[in-house]
């Protein structure tokens, strides 16, 4: 389901990656529940999806969402949480907002840290 939804949104087909990543959702909501690392994903996705259309507050919403469900699950010191960073730091960065850039550069580069 990532790989996929990762190769439509470099493809540019923004569409039907939402529509496999909401078919995937449906499938983890009804068999795992919201708080689950799938979720999490999911929710991640969305926030890519919405900072490749330029839709920040789409993006921020998901990305925080993904952020606080993965250090749930899984703390912060893995890919998933590393890659959510990213997504953000990234995000902040483009609407030149200095402290969450910042908070979130420091985030990914200490997960980074840790996993050495």
């Amino acid at each position: 389901m990532l790989n996929l939804t990762n190769m439509l949104i470099l493809s540019k087909n923004t569409d039907m990656a939402k529509q496999v990543l909401s078919t995937y959702e449906n499938l983890v909501l009804e068999h795992e529940g919201m708080q689950t690392l799938d979720n999490g994903v999911c929710q991640m996705m969305y926030g890519a999806i919405a900072l490749f259309e330029g839709n920040a507050k789409e993006a921020e919403l998901h990305l925080l969402s993904a952020e606080n469900i993965i250090s749930e699950v899984m703390g912060t010191d893995n890919d998933y949480a590393k890659t959510v960073y990213l997504y953000l730091n990234n995000l902040y960065s483009r609407c030149q907002k200095p402290e969450q850039d910042l908070a979130y550069k420091n985030k990914y580069l200490e997960c980074s840290h840790q996993r050495q």
